[in-house]
Formats: structure tokens, C-alpha cells, sequence
């Protein structure tokens, strides 16, 4: 377990509004030999003339908080998937840090304020988890709607390759803890059959089954895609693979 006293939060030198880990214990020395310990914060942290207004929040250090120490973003918009979030804990355990307002920045083992992970928090309290590891920042609570706002949206913005996902898949000896169960692995396996059949593909050839006697001047397969966006993607991916491609609208 990693706690303040053993591996500890680090230390943050704060000079002229730029703000810089320098250390990755809980007691850190500064240049000029003396101890500096917790992280401090000055009072006009991210303003005044100088400071870097881009960069007005302070990394505080990765920490195991206890769960009693932390609550939930109040007003959080996001309505998650809270049984499928709890099965992936159970099977997978905490594969990526929460993100975490600290009430106070000198103290940020004390906990905070849940920014990121909303539901892995209400997830981790159902199953009777103790601690969460927890990104500790320092910010504003502006850059904190901020934070919230862009997690909830930049989710929503991507999209799905769903036959990679079929790949990915299907090369699973079953679906626990991926958040897909065997219906919706089938139901998504019959979309991509249909969607092939309705493209004309087929089987895909084998090679020399072409049925030509002179070697044809160029070999071409067309990519039928969902849509103008799918379109650019594919264009990209081919172009960095080396392909020669160019875009077809009918």
C-alpha cells in the first residue's frame, strides 16, 4: 500500500507562476540543502502578472486515498454504467488512477473532490473497497467544471471500429469483465455479416483465384465507409501505411 509516509506525495517548486515536480518523496530537498516537505501553494496561484494562466492547476502526486476521504463530483452529469464499472473491478481491479480535486493542497493525502472516475468511486464503495488510487490535483473549481465537462465529453466524440472490436473480442476466451456479454458479441458479429453482404464482398478471395490470364495494370479493393468521417480516417490510416488511396463519392 502506498501511503503519504512511505512513497509520499511529491514536492512542487512554484517559481514566477511555473509550477514543476521536483521531487517524488514525501520529504524533498530544495537547492539550497534545507527540506521543503509537503507541497506549497502560494495564495496568488495561477494569477497576477507572469504566471501562466494555461497551466493553473498543480500535480500533487498519485496516492492511495481512502475511500472514506473522497465523494463524488456534486452535479455530475454523467449517468454511467455502474453495474458493467462494478464487474470490471471485480475482474480487472483499479486499471487506471481516479482524478482528484484536493481539499487542501498541502495535504493531499486528506482526499478530495472525485473529477474523473465518478463511477468507479460509487463502484468501488458498493463492493466495499477501502482505497482508491487517486490523481491528486490542485486546481480552481473552474478548471474543475472544466475537467468534468471535457471527461463526460471527449467520450462521447469517438467512435467504434467495430470489426476491430469484433477482432479484439473474439480473441478472448470469454467476455468477463470487458462490459460485453455474449448477446451483444453475437448481435455485433451478424451486424458485420450483414453489412458485408450488403456491400457485396463475400468470402475474401484467396490468393490467385483472380480470374485473369494477363497481370491487370493496377490491383484495387474498395472500402465502403459508414460515412464522410469514416472516409478521412481510412484515408489517413492507408496514406501512413504506405497505400496509394484516394477518395471515391457516389
Amino acid at each position: 500500500m502506498v501511503t503519504p509516509e512511505t512513497k509520499g506525495h511529491r514536492c512542487v517548486r512554484v517559481t514566477q507562476g511555473v509550477h514543476r515536480i521536483t521531487g517524488s518523496t514525501a520529504t524533498c530537498r530544495n537547492t539550497t540543502g534545507g527540506n521543503v516537505g509537503n507541497p506549497t501553494v502560494p495564495d496568488d496561484f495561477g494569477q497576477g502578472e507572469g504566471a501562466d494562466e494555461t497551466a493553473a492547476q498543480i500535480y500533487l502526486g498519485t496516492l492511495n486515498i481512502p475511500i472514506d476521504k473522497l465523494r463524488g463530483y456534486p452535479g455530475n452529469p454523467r449517468r454511467g454504467d455502474l453495474p458493467a464499472i462494478k464487474e470490471s473491478l471485480a475482474n480487472n481491479d483499479q486499471y487506471r488512477s481516479i482524478v482528484v480535486q484536493a481539499d487542501d493542497p498541502e495535504h493531499p493525502e486528506e482526499g478530495g473532490t472525485v473529477l474523473a472516475g465518478n463511477h468507479v468511486y460509487l463502484g468501488a464503495k458498493d463492493l466495499g473497497w477501502t482505497e482508491l488510487r487517486s490523481d491528486m490535483l490542485h486546481v480552481d473549481d473552474e478548471r474543475a467544471r472544466r475537467i468534468v465537462a471535457v471527461d463526460n465529453r471527449a467520450s462521447q466524440l469517438g467512435s467504434m471500429d467495430e470489426r476491430l472490436l469484433a477482432e479484439l473480442l473474439g480473441e478472448l476466451p470469454d467476455l468477463t469483465g470487458t462490459g460485453y456479454d455474449e448477446a451483444e458479441f453475437d448481435k455485433l458479429v451478424r451486424m458485420l455479416d450483414e453489412d458485408a453482404a450488403d456491400t457485396g464482398m463475400g468470402p475474401l478471395p484467396e490468393p490467385g483465384d483472380a480470374d485473369t490470364d494477363e497481370m491487370p495494370q493496377v490491383w484495387g479493393v474498395i472500402v465502403t465507409c459508414r460515412d464522410e468521417a469514416e472516409q478521412v480516417e481510412m484515408l489517413r490510416r492507408f496514406g501512413e501505411d504506405g497505400l496509394n488511396v484516394r477518395a471515391i463519392v457516389s
